[in-house]
């Protein structure tokens, strides 16, 4: 999993061919997570018709889940691939690791946060639709804005303050000579309390991750009920049509019907109806997209956290349980990419924005 290894010679880099793959997807994922969000950002930005509530929320999403992209992954890169942290910064490394855990929880807090406000945001679009326009989410989503990001800054900078990173110092050998023995490798380490591994579980995932299933089986049964009000009134309405229908063959004998097409009194009505159960079925689907996504790569990260650090259940070995660590970790981070593909995908205004945005640029 490292990129790099130290020699005899400390000042020499030793190059694992094996890595490289995993390096070049590792910055393939870190540059599409930056110029993606980047983009929808500017995009949000520029266009007017997105000047809502809704597309506020996702640029903020856009902006923590850049943050990641810029500050958080590059470090995660370098101190993953790299047998000694030191030997990188060798008269900054306690700064570097204090700034590196503290922006990390920060902007992956943001992004769930905001995350959560979405689906929180859409709910409320769709269970109270008349009233949304004017709810405290939707009007005043500049305060909701705030919230997310000094809460984050909160949950982030304060408990690491208080509790601190740790830099393991230890004595690895790298081969059998003497001068290797006394080598002092040092690397940054998630901060080994207890209680901060709860606060930072139960607050930055597990809170929001209530949340959201909460939403989500609200929205779904939501939808379910309007398919079988629908359903329902669909069979009524097809007996009352074949009724009416007998009783006009039966008049038809006598009387000629001329002068325009026969019309459903109901017709108008339903297609509202229909209109508004599709939107709820788009809804359901985009925060079951969002939610999946969400549960597959942030589950395992802090759920192995919440494993090896309250319950103590981790694997023996030192070297595989930090490996893991560090696989969990960019599995969350790839949220911050995924995410962009998600909102693309969903929402149709962001779709036309972008296509809009590349014509431009073609003409």
């Amino acid at each position: 999993m490292r990129l790099f290894s130290l020699t005899t010679n400390t000042t020499i880099v030793e190059v694992q061919w094996q890595a490289y793959p995993i390096g070049f997807f590792l910055l393939l994922l870190c540059l599409l997570t930056i110029f993606g969000n980047l983009s929808i950002i500017y995009v949000v930005v520029r266009e007017i018709a997105l000047h809502s509530s809704t597309y506020y929320y996702i640029a903020s999403l856009a902006f923590a889940d850049f943050i990641i992209g810029l500050f958080v992954m590059p470090f995660g890169f370098m101190f993953g691939m790299t047998n000694d942290e030191y030997w990188l910064f060798p008269r900054h490394l306690k700064f570097l690791c204090d700034y590196w855990y503290s922006v990390n929880v920060f902007a992956c807090t943001a992004s769930i946060f905001a995350l959560c406000t979405i689906g929180l945001e859409r709910y409320t679009a769709i269970s109270k639709p008349i009233e949304h326009p004017s709810l405290f989410i939707s009007k005043r989503w500049y305060y909701w804005l705030l919230f997310i990001w000094i809460s984050s800054a909160i949950i982030a900078f304060l408990p690491m303050v208080l509790f601190e990173t740790s830099q393991e110092t230890s004595h690895q050998p790298l081969n059998e000579t003497s001068f290797t023995r006394s080598i002092l490798l040092k690397e940054c380490r998630f901060p080994n309390n207890l209680y901060y591994t709860l606060f930072i579980s139960i607050v930055a995932f597990y809170s929001p991750l209530i949340l959201m299933i909460y939403v989500y089986i609200k929205v779904y049964i939501a939808a379910r009920k309007q398919a079988f009000a629908l359903h329902s009134g669909y069979k009524q309405h097809s007996r009352a049509k074949s009724a009416k229908s007998h009783q006009l063959s039966s008049d038809f004998i006598t009387v000629r019907i001329h002068h325009g097409k026969y019309q459903e009194p109901a017709q108008e009505n339903g297609n509202v109806s229909w209109k508004n159960y599709s939107k709820d079925q788009k809804a359901a689907k985009s925060i079951g997209l969002i939610m999946g996504t969400f549960l597959i790569c942030w589950l395992p990260c802090f759920g192995y956290l919440s494993l090896s650090g309250i319950f103590a259940i981790r694997l023996k070995n030192e070297h595989h349980h930090e490996l893991l660590l560090k696989i969990f970790s960019w599995l969350g981070y790839s949220n911050s990419a995924l995410n962009v593909l998600v909102y693309v995908s969903t929402a149709r205004e962001l779709q036309m924005a972008f296509s809009k945005l590349f014509l431009r640029r073609r003409s």
